[in-house]
């Protein structure tokens, strides 16, 4: 991982002890059905006493439907995707809010976007399914857990037929050659108190990049007349959290961590970076990047945008069904922060 240009060494992440509940894509519709998943969700959040880590993973390795075809080869999967991202963190994040613990830090992790070891030696609970042995899930974990350590949900997930992993929608031998991932893709933002949207944010970011992902992380001094300036995280500690989330994401990327002093930043002088990764509200920012970058005889960028965590569409409303704006508790600290799961609307 480099920030500004130089290597970051250092894992803020050490120390952090996580629930981790597996989920098996192979035994329901997978991806294209996320409402089949959140009773479990709600069960691993009523279960965790520090932090929660929900890893989606595919039983048979052999067939995997992200890592051997890119999800945006066709829009369906696309949109498939990230409204399955916004309604697992949006019931994690009403189901904590609902417990009175708006903060609990979450993270929806899927198999083939994901770092295989990077939660290795930091688990405190596991929690599988009845019909989940250890060694479905040893691939994610560094030794075999006590047996206190291993916990059951109370109910099974609903089986759609074998036991076989396949892609949501078929798929003919022309589009399986496609490969719609980008070299260097870019996205930005200022990734305060790090929450639901961000993190879709950034795993759809990774689902189309391929070596190098660009991430411009906005400057305090261009945050100065901001509404609530006073209540933003400074730039080294969202700098922490960024990089703390991404060193969960696939390691096949290179994860670079630019200082914005300007609107465009990389994004108006980088001929390598191809696609841009942006929110509906910030959409129009995407075309007056490439009204720059055309004036500096650059090529037009390739837009995907996320249209889960916007607030006037109807895919966000769907995902946000889980989420209950109004359950906001009394103290200080939840009325400052109390946005950060209902700020899932939003990737500022």
């Amino acid at each position: 991982m480099v920030i500004n240009g130089e290597p970051l060494v250092e894992d803020s992440s050490q120390g952090v002890s996580r629930t981790v509940a597996f989920l098996p894509l192979g035994c329901t519709d997978g991806l294209a059905n996320p409402e089949s998943f959140t009773k479990h969700l709600q069960e691993a959040v009523r279960s965790t006493s520090d932090a929660l880590a929900v890893i989606f993973y595919w039983p048979s390795r052999k067939v995997n439907p992200i890592s051997d075809l890119s999800p945006v080869t066709r829009q369906a999967d696309w949109d498939a995707l990230q409204r399955f991202l916004g309604v697992m963190y949006g019931c994690a994040g009403r189901e904590a809010a609902v417990l009175d613990r708006p903060l609990l830090d979450v993270l929806v992790l899927i198999d083939g976007l994901m770092d295989e070891t990077c939660l290795r030696g930091k688990v405190s609970k596991i929690i599988l399914l009845n019909e989940v042995g250890l060694n479905d899930v040893a691939r994610f974990l560094e030794t075999s857990p006590e047996p206190q350590m291993v916990t059951r949900f109370s109910k099974n997930l609903r089986q759609a037929g074998d036991d076989s992993v396949s892609p949501s929608h078929p798929t003919t031998a022309a589009q399986e050659k496609q490969d719609h991932r980008h070299d260097v893709a870019a996205l930005g933002g200022t990734f305060d108190h790090l929450h639901g949207g961000h993190k879709i944010l950034l795993t759809m970011a990774v689902a189309i990049t391929k070596r190098r992902l660009v991430i411009g992380l906005t400057t305090d001094v261009m945050l100065k007349t901001k509404s609530h300036a006073e209540l933003l995280e400074p730039f080294e500690t969202r700098t922490q959290h960024l990089q703390t989330f991404l060193r969960h994401l696939s390691t096949d990327i290179e994860y670079d961590i630019i200082a914005l002093r300007d609107t465009y930043g990389p994004t108006a002088t980088d001929e390598m970076i191809s696609a841009l990764i942006v929110s509906r509200e910030s959409a129009a920012g995407g075309l007056a990047i490439d009204q720059v970058r055309e004036t500096n005889g650059l090529t037009r960028l390739r837009t995907y945008v996320i249209d889960v965590i916007s607030g006037n569409h109807a895919e966000g409303a769907q995902a946000r069904e889980y989420i209950h704006p109004t359950v906001v508790g009394k103290s200080e600290r939840r009325l400052r922060f109390g946005w950060v799961w209902c700020g899932l609307l939003s990737t500022d």
